[in-house]
Protein backbone atom coordinates (compact mmCIF):
# COMPACT_ATOMS: atom_id res chain seq x y z
CA UNK A 1 0.00 0.00 0.00
CA UNK A 2 1.33 3.45 -0.87
CA UNK A 3 1.18 6.03 1.92
CA UNK A 4 1.67 9.72 1.28
CA UNK A 5 3.26 12.15 3.72
CA UNK A 6 2.02 15.54 4.84
CA UNK A 7 4.24 18.48 5.72
CA UNK A 8 3.53 20.32 8.93
CA UNK A 9 3.91 24.03 8.15
CA UNK A 10 2.51 27.07 9.86
CA UNK A 11 2.97 29.57 7.03
CA UNK A 12 2.16 28.89 3.41
CA UNK A 13 5.17 29.58 1.19
CA UNK A 14 4.83 28.79 -2.50
CA UNK A 15 6.36 25.31 -2.27
CA UNK A 16 3.83 24.41 0.42
CA UNK A 17 0.93 25.46 -1.82
CA UNK A 18 2.22 23.13 -4.56
CA UNK A 19 2.73 20.34 -2.04
CA UNK A 20 -0.83 20.58 -0.74
CA UNK A 21 -2.14 20.78 -4.27
CA UNK A 22 -0.29 17.54 -5.00
CA UNK A 23 -2.02 15.86 -2.08
CA UNK A 24 -5.42 17.06 -3.28
CA UNK A 25 -4.76 15.68 -6.74
CA UNK A 26 -3.81 12.30 -5.27
CA UNK A 27 -7.18 12.22 -3.56
CA UNK A 28 -8.81 12.94 -6.92
CA UNK A 29 -6.76 10.11 -8.51
CA UNK A 30 -5.03 12.56 -10.83
CA UNK A 31 -1.56 11.12 -10.50
CA UNK A 32 -0.02 12.83 -13.52
CA UNK A 33 -0.98 16.28 -12.25
CA UNK A 34 0.12 15.35 -8.70
CA UNK A 35 3.53 14.30 -9.97
CA UNK A 36 3.95 17.69 -11.62
CA UNK A 37 3.04 19.44 -8.37
CA UNK A 38 5.58 17.47 -6.32
CA UNK A 39 8.24 18.14 -8.94
CA UNK A 40 7.48 21.86 -8.64
CA UNK A 41 7.63 21.56 -4.85
CA UNK A 42 11.13 20.13 -5.05
CA UNK A 43 12.24 22.82 -7.46
CA UNK A 44 11.21 25.40 -4.89
CA UNK A 45 12.32 23.41 -1.83
CA UNK A 46 15.06 20.91 -2.81
CA UNK A 47 15.56 18.02 -0.41
CA UNK A 48 12.06 18.12 1.09
CA UNK A 49 11.80 14.53 2.28
CA UNK A 50 8.02 14.29 2.20
CA UNK A 51 7.86 15.55 -1.38
CA UNK A 52 10.66 13.19 -2.47
CA UNK A 53 8.92 10.18 -0.99
CA UNK A 54 5.49 11.12 -2.31
CA UNK A 55 6.90 11.76 -5.78
CA UNK A 56 8.80 8.48 -5.78
CA UNK A 57 5.82 6.42 -4.69
CA UNK A 58 3.57 8.07 -7.27
CA UNK A 59 6.06 7.38 -10.06
CA UNK A 60 6.30 3.75 -8.94
CA UNK A 61 2.54 3.43 -8.90
CA UNK A 62 2.45 4.71 -12.46
CA UNK A 63 5.10 2.24 -13.66
CA UNK A 64 7.87 4.81 -14.02
CA UNK A 65 10.56 3.25 -11.81
CA UNK A 66 13.53 4.85 -13.58
CA UNK A 67 12.15 8.31 -12.81
CA UNK A 68 11.32 7.27 -9.25
CA UNK A 69 14.94 6.33 -8.53
CA UNK A 70 16.21 9.90 -8.21
CA UNK A 71 13.58 11.04 -5.74
CA UNK A 72 13.71 7.85 -3.69
CA UNK A 73 17.50 7.80 -3.56
CA UNK A 74 17.42 11.27 -2.01
CA UNK A 75 14.69 10.16 0.40
CA UNK A 76 16.79 7.18 1.54
CA UNK A 77 19.80 9.45 2.01
CA UNK A 78 17.68 11.79 4.12
CA UNK A 79 16.23 9.07 6.34
CA UNK A 80 18.22 5.81 5.96
CA UNK A 81 16.50 4.19 8.92
CA UNK A 82 12.95 4.71 7.68
CA UNK A 83 11.07 1.75 6.24
CA UNK A 84 9.28 3.30 3.28
CA UNK A 85 12.18 4.99 1.47
CA UNK A 86 14.21 1.79 1.71
CA UNK A 87 11.33 -0.38 0.56
CA UNK A 88 10.30 1.81 -2.37
CA UNK A 89 13.86 2.49 -3.47
CA UNK A 90 14.48 -1.27 -3.49
CA UNK A 91 11.32 -1.72 -5.57
CA UNK A 92 12.42 0.93 -8.08
CA UNK A 93 15.84 -0.69 -8.42
CA UNK A 94 14.23 -4.10 -8.88
CA UNK A 95 11.85 -2.84 -11.53
CA UNK A 96 14.69 -1.23 -13.47
CA UNK A 97 16.60 -4.51 -13.41
CA UNK A 98 19.31 -3.59 -10.91
CA UNK A 99 18.74 -6.58 -8.66
CA UNK A 100 22.13 -6.53 -6.97
CA UNK A 101 21.60 -2.93 -5.87
CA UNK A 102 18.03 -3.61 -4.73
CA UNK A 103 18.88 -6.54 -2.44
CA UNK A 104 20.55 -4.61 0.43
CA UNK A 105 17.68 -2.10 0.59
CA UNK A 106 15.13 -4.92 0.85
CA UNK A 107 17.24 -6.37 3.66
CA UNK A 108 17.29 -3.02 5.48
CA UNK A 109 13.52 -2.84 5.10
CA UNK A 110 13.21 -6.27 6.72
CA UNK A 111 15.50 -5.25 9.56
CA UNK A 112 13.16 -2.33 10.20
CA UNK A 113 10.00 -4.45 9.82
CA UNK A 114 10.64 -8.24 9.79
CA UNK A 115 7.05 -8.94 8.75
CA UNK A 116 7.00 -6.63 5.72
CA UNK A 117 5.48 -8.88 3.01
CA UNK A 118 6.45 -6.67 0.05
CA UNK A 119 10.09 -6.70 1.14
CA UNK A 120 10.04 -10.47 1.62
CA UNK A 121 8.59 -10.94 -1.85
CA UNK A 122 11.04 -8.61 -3.55
CA UNK A 123 14.00 -10.25 -1.83
CA UNK A 124 12.65 -13.73 -2.64
CA UNK A 125 12.42 -12.89 -6.34
CA UNK A 126 15.96 -11.54 -6.37
CA UNK A 127 17.30 -14.65 -4.67
CA UNK A 128 15.36 -16.91 -7.03
CA UNK A 129 16.73 -15.12 -10.08
CA UNK A 130 20.20 -15.53 -8.61
CA UNK A 131 19.83 -19.31 -8.29
CA UNK A 132 19.53 -19.04 -4.50
CA UNK A 133 16.16 -20.72 -4.28
CA UNK A 134 16.87 -22.47 -0.99
CA UNK A 135 17.32 -19.08 0.67
CA UNK A 136 14.44 -17.55 -1.29
CA UNK A 137 11.97 -20.20 -0.10
CA UNK A 138 11.58 -18.78 3.40
CA UNK A 139 10.97 -15.28 2.03
CA UNK A 140 8.35 -16.50 -0.46
CA UNK A 141 6.53 -18.18 2.41
CA UNK A 142 6.83 -15.11 4.66
CA UNK A 143 5.33 -13.03 1.84
CA UNK A 144 2.38 -15.41 1.53
CA UNK A 145 3.57 -16.37 -1.95
CA UNK A 146 4.06 -20.11 -1.57
CA UNK A 147 2.47 -20.80 -4.96
CA UNK A 148 5.03 -18.54 -6.61
CA UNK A 149 7.67 -20.59 -4.82
CA UNK A 150 6.16 -23.74 -6.32
CA UNK A 151 6.42 -22.19 -9.78
CA UNK A 152 10.09 -21.42 -9.14
CA UNK A 153 10.67 -25.02 -8.09
CA UNK A 154 9.11 -26.12 -11.37
CA UNK A 155 11.44 -23.87 -13.36
CA UNK A 156 14.45 -25.52 -11.77
CA UNK A 157 13.10 -29.04 -12.21
CA UNK A 158 12.56 -29.61 -8.48
CA UNK A 159 9.28 -31.41 -9.00
CA UNK A 160 9.12 -33.10 -5.60
CA UNK A 161 9.52 -29.75 -3.84
CA UNK A 162 6.87 -28.14 -6.05
CA UNK A 163 4.46 -31.01 -5.40
CA UNK A 164 5.00 -30.64 -1.65
CA UNK A 165 4.01 -26.95 -1.86
CA UNK A 166 0.89 -27.63 -3.94
CA UNK A 167 -0.20 -30.23 -1.39
CA UNK A 168 -0.50 -27.40 1.14
CA UNK A 169 -3.46 -25.99 -0.82
CA UNK A 170 -6.06 -28.78 -0.87
CA UNK A 171 -8.90 -26.27 -1.21
CA UNK A 172 -7.56 -24.65 -4.36
CA UNK A 173 -8.56 -26.54 -7.52
CA UNK A 174 -5.79 -24.95 -9.57
CA UNK A 175 -3.11 -26.05 -7.12
CA UNK A 176 -4.53 -29.56 -6.90
CA UNK A 177 -4.68 -29.84 -10.68
CA UNK A 178 -1.07 -28.74 -11.00
CA UNK A 179 -0.05 -31.17 -8.24
CA UNK A 180 -1.60 -34.06 -10.18
CA UNK A 181 0.09 -32.91 -13.41
CA UNK A 182 3.48 -32.73 -11.74
CA UNK A 183 3.03 -36.12 -10.10
CA UNK A 184 2.39 -37.60 -13.55
CA UNK A 185 5.34 -35.70 -14.97
CA UNK A 186 7.56 -36.99 -12.18
CA UNK A 187 6.49 -40.56 -12.91
CA UNK A 188 7.20 -40.09 -16.61
CA UNK A 189 10.58 -38.58 -15.83
CA UNK A 190 11.41 -41.66 -13.77
CA UNK A 191 10.06 -43.86 -16.58
CA UNK A 192 12.46 -42.17 -19.02
CA UNK A 193 15.32 -42.83 -16.64
CA UNK A 194 14.35 -46.51 -16.51
CA UNK A 195 14.19 -46.60 -20.31
CA UNK A 196 17.64 -45.06 -20.57
CA UNK A 197 18.98 -47.85 -18.39
CA UNK A 198 16.98 -50.46 -20.37
CA UNK A 199 14.72 -51.26 -17.41
CA UNK A 200 11.62 -51.34 -19.57
CA UNK A 201 9.39 -53.25 -17.16
CA UNK A 202 10.00 -50.63 -14.45
CA UNK A 203 9.36 -47.90 -17.00
CA UNK A 204 6.02 -49.50 -17.88
CA UNK A 205 5.10 -49.63 -14.16
CA UNK A 206 5.71 -45.88 -13.82
CA UNK A 207 3.58 -45.07 -16.85
CA UNK A 208 0.78 -47.33 -15.59
CA UNK A 209 0.90 -45.48 -12.27
CA UNK A 210 0.60 -42.16 -14.10
CA UNK A 211 -2.37 -43.48 -16.08
CA UNK A 212 -4.28 -44.28 -12.90
CA UNK A 213 -4.84 -40.59 -12.28
CA UNK A 214 -5.39 -39.71 -15.94
CA UNK A 215 -6.69 -42.74 -17.87
CA UNK A 216 -7.85 -40.61 -20.80
CA UNK A 217 -4.37 -39.21 -21.45
CA UNK A 218 -3.52 -40.12 -25.04
CA UNK A 219 0.23 -39.50 -24.75
CA UNK A 220 0.50 -41.64 -21.62
CA UNK A 221 -1.41 -44.45 -23.30
CA UNK A 222 0.88 -44.29 -26.34
CA UNK A 223 3.95 -44.23 -24.10
CA UNK A 224 2.84 -47.38 -22.31
CA UNK A 225 2.00 -49.11 -25.59
CA UNK A 226 5.41 -48.33 -27.08
CA UNK A 227 7.20 -49.46 -23.94
CA UNK A 228 5.36 -52.78 -24.07
CA UNK A 229 6.12 -53.06 -27.78
CA UNK A 230 9.81 -52.52 -27.07
CA UNK A 231 9.63 -55.44 -24.62
CA UNK A 232 8.10 -57.54 -27.44
CA UNK A 233 4.86 -57.80 -25.47
CA UNK A 234 2.96 -57.34 -28.69
CA UNK A 235 -0.58 -58.26 -27.67
CA UNK A 236 -0.62 -56.11 -24.52
CA UNK A 237 0.93 -53.33 -26.60
CA UNK A 238 -1.80 -53.73 -29.24
CA UNK A 239 -4.47 -53.44 -26.55
CA UNK A 240 -2.94 -50.18 -25.34
CA UNK A 241 -2.68 -48.83 -28.90
CA UNK A 242 -6.33 -49.73 -29.45
CA UNK A 243 -7.23 -47.89 -26.23
CA UNK A 244 -5.27 -44.90 -27.54
CA UNK A 245 -7.18 -45.14 -30.85
CA UNK A 246 -10.45 -44.81 -28.97
CA UNK A 247 -9.16 -41.62 -27.38
CA UNK A 248 -7.86 -40.19 -30.65
CA UNK A 249 -9.16 -42.11 -33.68
CA UNK A 250 -7.75 -39.56 -36.13
CA UNK A 251 -4.14 -40.22 -35.08
CA UNK A 252 -2.14 -41.69 -37.96
CA UNK A 253 0.58 -42.67 -35.47
CA UNK A 254 -1.78 -45.08 -33.67
CA UNK A 255 -2.76 -46.91 -36.84
CA UNK A 256 0.84 -47.05 -38.00
CA UNK A 257 1.85 -48.68 -34.74
CA UNK A 258 -1.03 -51.14 -34.89
CA UNK A 259 -0.27 -52.07 -38.49
CA UNK A 260 3.35 -52.82 -37.55
CA UNK A 261 2.34 -54.95 -34.57
CA UNK A 262 -0.28 -56.89 -36.52
CA UNK A 263 2.19 -57.61 -39.33
CA UNK A 264 4.78 -58.72 -36.76
CA UNK A 265 2.27 -61.05 -35.09
CA UNK A 266 0.97 -62.25 -38.49
CA UNK A 267 -2.51 -60.90 -37.83
CA UNK A 268 -2.82 -59.75 -41.43
CA UNK A 269 -6.57 -58.97 -41.63
CA UNK A 270 -6.24 -56.58 -38.70
CA UNK A 271 -3.05 -55.19 -40.23
CA UNK A 272 -4.93 -54.35 -43.43
CA UNK A 273 -7.72 -52.74 -41.43
CA UNK A 274 -5.16 -50.56 -39.59
CA UNK A 275 -3.55 -49.62 -42.92
CA UNK A 276 -6.93 -48.66 -44.32
CA UNK A 277 -7.55 -46.42 -41.29
CA UNK A 278 -4.15 -44.76 -41.78
CA UNK A 279 -4.82 -44.30 -45.51
CA UNK A 280 -8.13 -42.59 -44.76
CA UNK A 281 -6.26 -40.02 -42.66
CA UNK A 282 -3.46 -39.20 -45.10
CA UNK A 283 -1.37 -40.32 -48.06
CA UNK A 284 0.11 -43.81 -48.06
CA UNK A 285 3.84 -43.98 -47.44
CA UNK A 286 6.21 -46.60 -48.89
CA UNK A 287 6.14 -48.25 -45.46
CA UNK A 288 2.37 -48.54 -45.60
CA UNK A 289 2.56 -50.11 -49.06
CA UNK A 290 5.20 -52.59 -47.97
CA UNK A 291 3.10 -53.75 -45.01
CA UNK A 292 0.06 -53.91 -47.29
CA UNK A 293 1.99 -56.04 -49.80
CA UNK A 294 3.21 -58.42 -47.09
CA UNK A 295 -0.32 -58.78 -45.73
CA UNK A 296 -1.90 -59.52 -49.11
CA UNK A 297 0.98 -61.86 -49.93
CA UNK A 298 0.52 -63.84 -46.71
CA UNK A 299 -3.24 -64.05 -47.34
CA UNK A 300 -2.52 -65.48 -50.83
CA UNK A 301 -4.15 -62.50 -52.54
CA UNK A 302 -1.54 -62.48 -55.27
CA UNK A 303 -2.75 -59.72 -57.56
CA UNK A 304 -3.29 -57.30 -54.69
CA UNK A 305 0.11 -58.23 -53.28
CA UNK A 306 1.76 -57.75 -56.67
CA UNK A 307 0.18 -54.31 -57.12
CA UNK A 308 1.23 -53.25 -53.63
CA UNK A 309 4.83 -54.45 -54.11
CA UNK A 310 5.06 -52.58 -57.40
CA UNK A 311 3.65 -49.37 -55.91
CA UNK A 312 6.07 -49.72 -53.02
CA UNK A 313 9.05 -49.96 -55.36
CA UNK A 314 7.81 -47.02 -57.40
CA UNK A 315 7.70 -44.81 -54.33
CA UNK A 316 10.58 -45.99 -52.12
CA UNK A 317 13.34 -44.53 -54.29
CA UNK A 318 16.13 -46.67 -52.87
CA UNK A 319 15.54 -45.51 -49.30
CA UNK A 320 14.62 -49.01 -48.05
CA UNK A 321 17.16 -51.28 -49.77
CA UNK A 322 16.44 -54.46 -47.75
CA UNK A 323 12.69 -54.20 -48.23
CA UNK A 324 13.16 -53.34 -51.91
CA UNK A 325 15.28 -56.46 -52.44
CA UNK A 326 12.64 -58.66 -50.83
CA UNK A 327 9.87 -56.94 -52.81
CA UNK A 328 11.61 -57.68 -56.10
CA UNK A 329 12.09 -61.29 -55.08
CA UNK A 330 8.44 -61.67 -54.19
CA UNK A 331 7.32 -59.99 -57.43
CA UNK A 332 9.25 -62.56 -59.49
CA UNK A 333 7.86 -65.45 -57.45
CA UNK A 334 4.26 -64.16 -57.58
CA UNK A 335 4.44 -63.51 -61.32
CA UNK A 336 5.80 -67.03 -61.89
CA UNK A 337 3.04 -68.52 -59.73
CA UNK A 338 0.37 -66.56 -61.60
CA UNK A 339 1.71 -67.75 -64.98
CA UNK A 340 1.50 -71.38 -63.89
CA UNK A 341 -2.17 -71.05 -63.07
Amino acid sequence: MLLFLFVQQEAEPEYYVHFNRGLELIGQQKDVEAIAEFRRTLELQPGLYEAELNLGTLLLRNHRPAEALVALKDAVAAKPKELRPNLYYAQALFETGDLAAAEPFYRVALELDPGQAQAHLGLARILAKGARLDEAAAHFRAAGAALELAAEYEKTGQLAEAIAVYKQFPEQPGAQKRQAELERLSMLKQADEFKDSNQLSKAAEQIRAALLSDPANFELRMGLARTLRDQHQYMPAAQEFLAAAKLKPDSVAVWNELAAIFVTTKNFPDALNALDRAKALGPETPGHLYYRAISFDSLKQRQLALDAYQRFLAGSGGKLPDEEFLARQRIRIIEAEMKRR
